[in-house]
């Protein structure tokens, strides 16, 4: 009678193992997405995106009409650097 009870427990483990082993190992698990592994964007990160674009767009118009301004400004710098005659250094003792 003890040899049948514990080989009834010992088959009840070894089924519930093969079970438990089986839910983890199927072919279905195999085929089956990962959820949540790429998750799609929503509304609210499209418009983020999109702000974010249009802020590039604004950030690379004023960098080039700063680059313009900058320019503009070396020339004039450069113009008055020739008007004026040479400063003489003058020492001190």
């Amino acid at each position: 009678m003890k040899n049948l009870i514990l080989f009834a427990a010992i088959c009840v483990i070894v089924l519930g193992v093969a079970i438990s082993f089986a839910q983890y190992t199927g072919p279905e698990m195999e085929k089956k997405p990962a959820d949540n592994l790429f998750p799609h964007a929503g509304p609210g990160d499209l418009m983020i995106v999109d702000q974010l674009k249009e802020t590039n767009r604004l950030l690379q118009e004023q960098v080039t009409l700063l680059s313009s301004q900058n320019r503009i400004l070396s020339d004039a710098l450069n113009e008055i650097r020739k008007q004026q005659p040479p400063r003489k250094s003058v020492k001190t003792n």
